[in-house]
């Protein structure tokens, strides 16, 4: 299921695919706000040996196992992705 911005982004695109602008330019402010969407689509953490959680996209620690407190998302300045919690305990 798409997210409310990626349907907009698509919506977007589907209306300015055929009009004539810098291709570059354009591809370029696409990817930026793809990359926004994405890390606003929340992402399931990944689980290590040691039983804490990882930033599913960049692996930084977004749980310790013995700590109550659960990142809602990655506190790493160059992710900051959403975490998805929802199948976990």
């Amino acid at each position: 299921m798409k997210n409310k911005y990626q349907e907009a982004l698509d919506d977007f695109e589907s209306v300015y695919r055929n009009v004539t602008l810098d291709d570059d330019l354009t591809n370029e402010k696409r990817d930026v706000l793809q990359g926004l969407i994405d890390k606003e689509t929340p992402m399931k953490p990944v689980k290590n040996s040691y039983g804490d959680y990882l930033c599913g996209k960049c692996n930084n620690l977004v749980w310790e196992n013995f700590t109550p407190d659960r990142h809602e998302r990655c506190n790493d300045k160059e992710c900051g992705q959403v975490v998805d919690w929802s199948d976990e305990k």
